[in-house]
């Protein structure tokens, strides 16, 4: 057994023997099963004890809870995971969790709704539309890539790239959430191949570099093709480079 493991062994021991934890908050705190604790302890000759709760944790988990909770809340409506809030802090995961559910329905939705833009896995429908519901609330209707974008990068929301990428396009988007888009963007319009590399062009001129998909959802004007027709008439972003006669 390695040192790094026999000394881990040893806290779970003295948290368990000493400090009066639970298996599952030692569990916790070690990123273990309350069966792997249990294990554990009875390889170094202690075994499980029927305890009544222990008062003094008991205690000390309410204090905890009772001086950092502004400040933990606060790191939970941020977006931050509350695994990495535990490891950090190296308290037991029901600890954070705890000020967790003292949260507001809210608060708990804007957290979830920040983490799902960090960490940018699976964005759900729900989350689109909560996410520009809330805009709306806060900017005003009818949203517009640009304008939610500026309190998108405020508020550590979803971009509108992962909206756009998740509905098609923006106006798809809108309409998911119940939301009114811009008078112009519901005007069906047949754009030529030229209109379509004009638009490119004028947001390669505004950001001064050749265009990323990114640059042009965000900086194309409510009148200009959107994202998806691009892609779908130059076979991808690649081809709508190569058509404007960059060296990719």
């Amino acid at each position: 057994m390695t040192a790094k493991f026999s000394n881990r062994n040893e806290e779970i021991v003295r948290q368990y023997e000493v400090e009066k934890l639970s298996l599952q908050e030692v569990g916790e705190l070690h990123g273990i099963s309350r069966e792997r604790v249990r294990q554990i302890l009875n390889e170094h000759g202690h075994r499980e004890k029927r305890r009544r709760p222990n008062l003094t944790v008991t205690r000390r988990k309410a204090a905890w809870i009772d001086k950092h909770r502004e400040e933990i809340a606060g790191r939970l409506i941020s977006g931050e995971a509350a695994a990495h809030i535990t490891e950090t802090e190296a308290v037991p995961r029901s600890w954070v969790e705890a000020v967790w559910h003292g949260l507001t329905e809210e608060e708990r939705r804007i957290a979830t709704l920040r983490h799902v833009a960090r960490t940018d896995y699976g964005t759900s429908e729900d989350d689109v539309t909560h996410a520009l519901r809330w805009a709306a609330e806060q900017i005003g209707e009818p949203l517009t890539v640009e304008t939610y974008g500026d309190w998108a990068r405020t508020n550590g929301m979803m971009s509108p790239v992962t909206i756009i990428t998740r509905c098609g396009t923006w106006v798809a988007g809108l309409k998911l959430a119940g939301l009114q888009a811009n008078s112009s963007s519901n005007v069906p319009r047949r754009y030529s191949d030229e209109e379509c590399l004009d638009a490119v062009r004028r947001v390669e001129k505004k950001v001064r570099r050749i265009p990323s998909r990114t640059d042009y959802i965000r900086e194309a004007l409510d009148t200009d093709p959107s994202f998806p027709l691009l892609r779908i008439r130059f076979d991808g972003w690649l081809g709508v480079l190569r058509a404007l006669g960059k060296e990719i």
